[in-house]
């Protein structure tokens, strides 16, 4: 994930068709929709498009939870609706560096059960996140030398009941600083974590 060939025990980068300042970096597939095929190992299919298809990999995939909005608008209920509607209010903005989500990875304590990966990940993501937030969850336990580990996934605009609108600005911070700082705790000493 860090693209320097080391690997960090916790990530956030933003999900956009092209890195900041960049043109040269302009990848049209860089999106929500097909970052979410990725870390849930599923398949999506957009009119026009070639599948997003995450299928074969699907045997790394331990858990998969989202984390909606209080009031839980009904159209944030749909995998694909969620993802594709930040993507759509992306390329509304016609600007290729706007941001759609953070993509946050971050390594899974060793030691621990999958239960206790589980409910420690859910319980510091529902402490970081604010209540109007659309995140999908993912818990990857691959074979061979990668640890396990989890993704999340965080829409960047704030949702409502028709869909998203202005951006959060603050998340970035609760999510790269509050959350790297909870989880690298929790990742050196798993204590067990009360909701």
């Amino acid at each position: 994930m860090s693209g320097l060939g080391t690997r960090k025990p916790f990530v956030c980068r933003p999900v956009s068709i092209q890195w900041r300042g960049s043109p040269a970096s302009l990848d049209s597939s860089k999106t929500a929709l097909s970052a979410a095929a990725y870390i849930r190992r599923t398949r999506f299919e957009l009119s026009g498009m070639d599948a997003i298809d995450f299928v074969k990999r699907r045997d790394d995939l331990l858990a998969v939870k989202p984390f909606l909005p209080s009031d839980e608008p009904e159209w944030t209920r749909s995998t694909y609706l969620r993802w594709k509607k930040a993507d759509e209010v992306s390329e509304a903005t016609a600007n290729p560096e706007d941001i759609r989500a953070w993509h946050v990875v971050g390594d899974l304590p060793e030691g621990a059960t999958p239960g206790e990966w589980l409910d420690g990940c859910s319980t510091l993501v529902q402490r970081c996140l604010p209540r109007n937030a659309v995140a999908d969850l993912a818990l990857h336990v691959p074979q061979g030398d990668t640890p396990p580990h989890m993704h999340l996934l965080v829409a960047s605009r704030k949702a409502d009941s028709f869909g998203y609108h202005a951006i959060d600005y603050d998340l970035h911070r609760q999510l790269d600083v509050e959350l790297r700082i909870a989880w690298l705790e929790w990742c050196t000493v798993p204590l067990p974590l009360a909701s």
